[in-house]
């Protein structure tokens, strides 16, 4: 029997993984819901409604739409990213609701809804349901700023009322308390970038006690002290009106490690 001479089997190889890198973008793996989007819209603060629009292959329109109730004070909502069940054709993502105001101590609460897009030809069956309640140990009455990050492992929530900041475990939504050693200054923002790194700031530019603590994506501490912002991709990180004159960059300060309080919910 004739044995392949040794070119042609790597010409043979290198044509096969051609082939395999080439392949237009619409052929390689793509979520089933990559064409629709939705909007999310408020009247007041004790509920919001969502409605899902775009396109699934031919067909253009609106999908499904509902409304979530009752809050108290809704101050922040966010995505999270999406999980594709290949067998029904399903995605499901899930939605973080910010809400203040709970009782005497002005508690904020974390929610944590699923939505699932089932797609069925040109068809989109939307559902909402709640399946976390988490009290957070910050406070927020129902004038506060509530500020919320993440990455892919965890979620940090922060408000202007307190220096206390909350992170939450995606995985399992367990929660931690997180207390900047040495820090009174309520926090002032929390950004992240596309690498999934997070930034929470404290007090005001300029002020006694105004820094900042920084997250890699493992959860573990960074840096402190630089009092910078992260910048993404999608989004701008507006600059405050009382930012003080620009100098120059502080120098890399050792992390300051934060004690953590975990508990379960």
């Amino acid at each position: 029997m004739k044995k392949p001479h040794i070119h042609s089997l790597f010409c043979a190889t290198t044509l096969s993984l051609a082939a395999v890198f080439a392949l237009p973008a619409h052929a390689q793996s793509a979520s089933p819901d990559s064409g629709l989007y939705t909007t999310y819209f408020f009247s007041g603060s004790t509920f919001f409604r969502y409605q899902t629009c775009g396109a699934i292959g031919s067909s253009v329109g609106c999908y499904g739409s509902g409304q979530v109730t009752p809050f108290t004070h809704l101050c922040a909502l966010m995505e999270g990213n999406e999980s594709v069940n290949t067998k029904t054709n399903t995605v499901t993502r899930d939605i973080y609701v910010l809400d203040a105001g709970h009782g005497a101590g002005r508690a904020l609460w974390l929610y944590v809804y699923s939505k699932s897009d089932a797609i069925l030809g040109t068809s989109d069956t939307v559902t909402v349901k709640k399946i976390k309640t988490i009290g957070l140990p910050t406070r927020a009455d129902a004038n506060a700023e509530c500020f919320m990050a993440a990455d892919d492992g965890y979620i940090y929530i922060g408000t202007n009322e307190s220096s206390a900041v909350a992170r939450v475990t995606k995985s399992d939504n367990s929660l931690e308390t997180l207390f900047s050693a040495g820090q009174s200054s309520d926090v002032s923002s929390i950004t992240s970038n596309r690498y999934g790194f997070v930034d929470i700031n404290f007090g005001v530019p300029g002020t006694t006690g105004y820094g900042d603590d920084e997250f890699r994506p493992d959860g573990s501490q960074a840096g402190s002290g630089s009092s910078g912002v992260l910048l993404n991709t999608a989004v701008a990180t507006p600059v405050p009106a009382d930012a003080p004159a620009a100098g120059s960059p502080p120098s890399a300060a050792p992390p300051v490690l934060w004690p953590a309080r975990r508990s379960s919910h």
